[in-house]
């Protein structure tokens, strides 16, 4: 009883009803109607068959009924159903179209005695008798009568109707009885009445305020047939779908071309990854109130040569995915430590990180670069996650995994088809189409259609245990793997100073990006050799001869003689001001005490470089020289320094946490949030069962990694008790003892296997 009577309840009825696709909605609506309409009688599955218009299956309308039953939306039995009054009052002011029941209208009628409403309410709810005093109803009435019958069931109540409005059908009819009022319909009114006057005092409007009259339920459904609905269709709207564009048979299945579009779109999407993980190595620069500020933001994008709505979608795409985290201090946004664990997965597994991070993401980034409460939304902006975002995703893709493979749906359909599915709640509409084009752009579509990899990643977000998502999230990571195009390890070098890599580069390739611009991406790259990226080679440590000799192993023809004579020129041009990198400058009051010190042997672990007849320099850190230097006889003078802000930021904040960078959203509970529930539940007791201080444990997921040669994070707990995440890497496993290099610290350290918690891969 307690939990019929919290299932009756407005908010619980409003969830229940927003959750009922078009069809649904209207088998409840017409129960309800008939349930709360007169003359009352038993309402079953045919009745309602036959309300909405008889021509929808008979097992289809039955099917909606057992659901709505099991949602506690109709009660009783299949001979005997009802809708409770709670119920068809969350349904709306109008339901179905249709307005309220000739009980209200008559009782607003003053003029009339309880003994008259029952006399009219027989009269108005005869279909025989309605039909014959609408056809000897006014033109004009009937008119008035067509425009309100499929709803809405309001209408303007003119000028000529106020006077009608005061005396009602007693004051026209006469008496106030069936048989009178229907000799009134015989009687032609006067000259001067207008049609809304006549419909009033016929009972066949009633007055809804000072200046609307309202078409009641009964009559609308005589006028309707006895239909609640104009249009019923048990099935979604069609989508009308075309093949992608450029598509030809000649080039395999629509599936394949998809599949081919979106491998080249990865390749592209992970270089702009790399790029601005490169470009934000030193922080993006936040604003005050939050989010990246619009000079930044047109920085990146010019860097990136990208339009900046999509530079600020892939800013909000990398934080979704844990590579960039706030740095403590000036918020500053940098690659976090996750970022090391991504470079190590190869190309597929990078991009399925990338997508699954937008599946799941609540953030509404089609707000960036508009207006809302007052100011522009910029990216990484708090405030605009919304709880109903990522199933509004999910159920657009799903629109799309229904056509046929390879094929390309309407927008327009696909819009249609999420409104048929929520008729209560339309989508956002500037959402769904947000939603299309980050598909495109990330590469879950090819073409304009869904790609197997996008198929399996919806299959992952419908999992309904671990194992289930981690295969599906498996097979999207080997459709991708196959999209993806075939490395490439030679390039074109040509005469006008480009070089084209046709397709993707191979490791052996990486160096070019270090001595050429890029100049287009894509599957096919361009870089061009300019005197900026070749003197910026060369003040990186590059030589002429080498970049040469590389150029060489990598193209099956000869370097070009334009390419040769670039490299020369600049190499001319470059070294009249040099600059050196050191940790240490010592300079001496003349050239005789600075060669005295380059040629003393206790000083050799130094390392002292001359940089000027008077100037040393060392890569060692300046209070090991000062010591040094003190014990072999000499007196430095330590100057002060600035404080090495590189090294006081090298560690690089977690962005555990930072992946919602707004503020807490409600959960929407839908079929499947018991499911997540679960799964979450599962996880966790995964995590405490194989996370248990068990020494052997710790032995064998060390011993993996050491083996794979991989990194990984591991937890262990120090002499205090308190515990610590370091990533590192396994040296080596011995008597109990584990030693690692610790990546982020760049130092070694042996720990004991029992104060090793977690091990997490």
């Amino acid at each position: 009883a307690g939990l019929a009577a919290r299932a009756l309840t407005r908010p619980s009825l409003e969830r229940a009803v927003a959750g009922l696709n078009t069809f649904e909605l209207q088998v409840l609506e017409a129960a309800a109607i008939c349930n709360h309409s007169l003359p009352a009688a038993a309402v079953s599955a045919a009745v309602i068959r036959r309300a909405l218009g008889g021509k929808v299956g008979a097992a289809a309308v039955r099917s909606v009924i057992a659901l709505l039953q099991a949602r506690l939306l109709i009660l009783g039995g299949s001979r005997n159903l009802r809708v409770p009054a709670e119920i068809f009052e969350v349904l709306g002011r109008y339901p179905a179209g249709l307005g309220p029941s000739l009980q209200e209208t008559l009782a607003q009628r003053a003029d009339l005695t309880e003994s008259q409403r029952e006399l009219w309410t027989a009269s108005l709810t005869s279909p025989a008798q309605v039909t014959a005093l609408v056809a000897r109803a006014p033109k004009k009435a009937r008119r008035v009568l067509e425009l309100l019958t499929w709803g809405p069931p309001v209408g303007d109540r003119g000028a000529g109707a106020s006077a009608a409005g005061e005396g009602g059908a007693g004051t026209e009819a006469g008496a106030g009885t069936a048989p009178e009022a229907g000799r009134a319909a015989d009687t032609e009114p006067a000259a001067s009445a207008s049609p809304i006057t006549w419909l009033i005092s016929h009972g066949l409007l009633a007055t809804a305020g000072d200046s609307h009259v309202v078409l009641p339920r009964e009559v609308a459904l005589i006028l309707r047939g006895g239909r609640t609905h104009k249009d019923v269709s048990a099935t979604a709207p069609q989508l009308e779908t075309a093949p992608p564009t450029g598509y030809r048979p000649a080039l395999g299945t629509a599936q394949e071309f998809a599949d081919a579009s979106s491998g080249e779109r990865i390749t592209e999407v992970l270089q702009l990854v790399e790029l601005l993980l490169q470009l934000w190595a030193a922080g993006g620069p936040t604003l005050r109130t939050g989010g990246i500020g619009v000079r930044e933001l047109r920085r990146v994008a010019g860097e990136l040569e990208l339009p900046e709505s999509e530079a600020a979608f892939l800013i909000e795409l990398v934080a979704s995915a844990q590579l960039l985290a706030p740095r403590e201090g000036d918020d500053h946004w940098v690659p976090s430590r996750e970022e090391l664990m991504w470079q190590q997965q190869t190309p597929a597994e990078q991009w399925v990180q990338l997508a699954w991070a937008w599946l799941q993401s609540p953030r509404a980034t089609w707000l960036i670069g508009h207006r809302e409460q007052g100011q522009i939304v910029a990216p990484l902006q708090r405030g605009i996650d919304r709880a109903w975002v990522p199933q509004l995703r999910h159920r657009t893709l799903e629109v799309l995994a229904g056509t046929e493979r390879g094929a390309v749906p309407n927008r327009s359909d696909i819009y249609t088809q999420l409104k048929w599915h929520s008729s209560r709640s339309a989508p956002h509409e500037r959402a769904v189409y947000a939603f299309l084009d980050h598909a495109q752009w990330l590469g879950i579509l090819g073409a304009g259609a869904l790609t197997n990899a996008g198929r399996h990643l919806l299959a992952a977000a419908d999992a309904t245990d671990l194992s289930q998502e981690d295969a599906a999230i498996a097979e999207a990571v080997t459709a991708a793997q196959a999209a993806i195009p075939a490395e490439v390890d030679e390039v074109l070098v040509q005469g006008d100073l480009s070089i084209i890599v046709p397709g993707r580069p191979a490791q052996n390739l990486q160096w070019l990006w270090q001595v050429a611009q890029v100049e287009q991406r894509g599957a096919a790259q361009v870089l061009r050799l300019t005197e900026e990226s070749v003197r910026a080679a060369l003040e990186s440590g590059w030589t002429a001869a080498g970049i040469g000799e590389k150029l060489a192993t990598v193209t099956r023809a000869d370097v070009p003689q334009p390419v040769e004579y670039l490299l020369r020129d600049v190499e001319r041009q470059i070294g009249q001001v040099r600059a050196y990198r050191a940790q240490s400058v010592i300079t001496t009051a003349d050239a005789a005490r600075a060669s005295e010190i380059l040629a003393d042997a206790s000083l050799q672990e130094l390392g002292f470089e001359q940089a000027g007849p008077t100037v040393l320099i060392s890569s060692a850190p300046l209070p090991e020289v000062l010591a040094t230097l003190r014990a072999s006889g000499y007196a430095p003078l330590a100057e002060q320094v600035a404080q090495d802000a590189a090294r006081a930021a090298r560690r690089r904040p977690s962005a555990r946490g930072a992946l919602r960078v707004g503020q807490p959203v409600s959960i929407t509970l839908d079929d499947a949030a018991p499911h997540r529930a679960l799964m979450a539940i599962r996880a966790g007791e995964k995590q405490e069962s194989t996370g248990a201080p068990d020494p052997l444990i710790a032995r064998q997921r060390l011993t993996a990694l050491h083996t794979a040669g991989r990194t990984g994070w591991i937890t262990l707990v120090d002499g205090g008790g308190k515990t610590q995440r370091r990533l590192v890497r396994v040296v080596g496993l011995s008597q109990g003892r584990a030693r690692l290099h610790d990546v982020e610290r760049e130092s070694e350290l042996v720990v004991q296997l029992h104060r090793i918690v977690a091990v997490d891969p």
